[in-house]
C-alpha cells in the first residue's frame, strides 16, 4: 500500500570510509536481519528508580559510603563536570564561521518548537545544561569550567551530507502536513539533517542528557552542532508554514556501551517520543524513519514505541538510510513500508503492547557519601583513578 511519499533521486556518490552521512536517498530499505543487541553493563545495587540514592555495603574508607545517584539530576545538583572539574570537553570538527559566545545562553529558546501544539514534545534537558547553576559544592567544585566557556560549535562532513539529505526529503515532502519524521541519527548529524529540513519540517529536539568530560555519549558534539546552526532556527522558523509537520530528532549514541570505571561518565539516556494518540492529535498520517545505514533498524529503547505506533494508528513506516555509498553501477532503490516487530532486549519487552524496560543502573553516577549526615562528598573515582579521599561535606 503506498503512503505517496515520493521517491528519492540520487545527488552525488561519496566513497569516504567512516563517514556517516548520505548523497543519496532511497525512500525505504529491505531490513537485513534483527539487529545486534546494544551490550549493557549492569551496576552494583540492583533496578534503581530514577533520581533515587541506593547506598551499598562498599566502604571505601571508614566514615564512607557508595551511592547510585541520576546522573543528569547530580550534574544540576554538582555541575555540568561532576568528578572530572578542569578536564577538556574533546570536539571533532572545526568551524570557522563567526561565532558569539553570548548567544549560547539562547541556544535552547531558538531550537524550541515555534509551534504550541509541538512544545510538550520538546526536550530542553541537553539545552539546560548551558544556564544551569550547581546548587551544591564538593572539594572540586573551585576547578570547574562553565559549560558555555567550554564550548565551541562544530562542523564536518557527515554533517554536511546530513543537512543535505534532510533538504532533500523536505523538498520531495512537497509540503506535505501529514508526513512527520522521526531522525535518528548520531547527535551532530540529526542535528544537521534537522537543519537541512527545517524549512519544511519543525525540529523537536529530544536529547535527554548533559554533557560530561568523561561521557559515553558524546553530548558536547550535539550541542557544538546546535551552535553551529544557531542562526537556521530562528531563519527557517519565519519562513515555515505554521501548521508544518514534525522532526523528532534523536541522539542514536544515546545507548552506547559503558563500563563503571574511572573513564567513563554514564550519561546514556532514552528516547522519548509521542504515543500514537498524540501523533494522530497532530495530524500525523505517515513516518519517515532515518537511520544511518541500510541495515540499520530501530534502537531497541524504540521498539515498544513503534511496534504500539504501527498497530494502534496503521502508520506507514519507511525507512531512509544515510549511507556511505550506493552499490557500484546501482543507484537508490524504491522499498516498500516497513513494519517494526516485537523484539526482547534490555531495552523493550518482546511483545506487542509491553512496556519499555531498562538495565538496572542505566544512567547513574556512583558518589561518595559522608556518614551520617548522608551528603555527597564527590564523584566514587577521583582523576587518577583511586576512590575520592575529599574532606568536604559542601552542599
Amino acid at each position: 500500500m503506498s503512503t505517496g511519499i515520493p521517491s528519492f533521486s540520487a545527488k552525488d556518490t561519496v566513497d569516504e570510509p567512516g563517514i556517516i552521512g548520505a548523497s543519496w536517498w532511497q525512500d525505504g530499505l529491505d531490513p537485513l536481519g534483527r539487529r545486534p543487541f546494544l551490550r549493557s553493563m549492569l551496576l552494583a545495587g540492583g533496578a534503581l528508580a530514577l533520581g533515587a540514592t541506593i547506598v551499598s555495603a562498599v566502604m571505601p574508607e571508614p566514615g564512607f559510603t557508595v551511592a547510585s545517584r541520576a546522573s543528569t539530576q547530580t550534574q544540576r545538583d554538582f555541575g555540568w563536570s561532576f568528578g572530572a572539574e578542569g578536564e577538556a570537553l574533546v570536539f571533532d570538527g572545526v568551524s570557522t564561521q563567526a561565532f558569539d559566545r553570548g548567544a549560547l545562553s539562547r541556544l535552547g529558546a531558538d531550537a524550541r518548537p515555534r509551534s504550541a501544539r509541538l512544545a510538550p514534545f520538546f526536550v530542553p534537558t541537553l539545552f539546560e545544561a548551558l544556564t544551569s547553576t550547581p546548587t551544591q559544592r564538593t572539594e572540586d567544585s573551585s576547578k570547574a569550567r562553565p559549560l558555555v566557556e567550554a564550548l565551541r560549535p562544530i562542523f564536518t562532513a557527515s554533517m554536511d551530507r546530513a543537512y543535505a539529505a534532510g533538504a532533500a526529503l523536505a523538498k520531495a515532502l512537497g509540503g506535505r502536513l501529514d508526513v512527520a519524521a522521526l531522525v535518528d541519527l548520531p547527535g551532530p548529524d540529526a542535528v544537521a539533517f534537522a537543519a537541512g529540513a527545517a524549512g519544511a519540517l519543525e525540529p523537536v529536539f529530544a536529547f535527554d542528557n548533559w554533557p560530561h568530560p568523561r561521557g559515553v555519549v558524546p553530548a558536547p558534539l550535539t550541542l557544538g552542532a546546535l551552535a553551529y546552526y544557531q542562526p537556521r532556527w530562528g531563519k527557517a522558523a519565519a519562513s515555515r508554514n505554521p501548521a508544518a509537520a514534525p522532526m523528532f530528532a534523536l541522539d542514536r549514541a544515546r545507548l552506547s556501551p559503558y563500563v563503571d570505571d574511572s573513564r567513563q561518565f554514564d550519561n546514556r539516556h532514552l528516547a522519548r517520543v509521542p504515543s500514537p494518540a498524540a501523533l494522530s492529535g497532530l495530524g500525523v498520517r505517515a513516518l519517515v524513519h532515518v537511520v544511518p545505514g541500510a541495515g540499520d533498524l530501530e534502537l531497541d529503547d524504540l521498539n515498544d514505541d513503534l511496534v504500539k505506533i504501527a498497530a494502534a494508528l496503521k502508520l506507514f513506516l519507511r525507512s531512509l538510510a544515510l549511507v556511505e555509498s550506493p552499490p557500484s553501477g546501482q543507484g537508490p532503490t524504491d522499498g516498500a513500508t516497513y513494519a517494526p516487530a516485537p523484539r526482547r532486549s534490555p531495552y523493550s519487552s518482546g511483545t506487542a503492547g509491553g512496556a519499555r524496560t531498562q538495565p538496572a543502573g542505566f544512567g547513574m553516577v556512583p558518589v561518595l557519601l559522608a556518614a551520617g549526615t548522608g551528603a555527597v562528598i564527590g564523584a566514587k573515582i577521583s582523576r587518577n583513578g583511586s576512590l575520592f579521599r575529599g574532606g568536604s561535606t559542601g552542599g
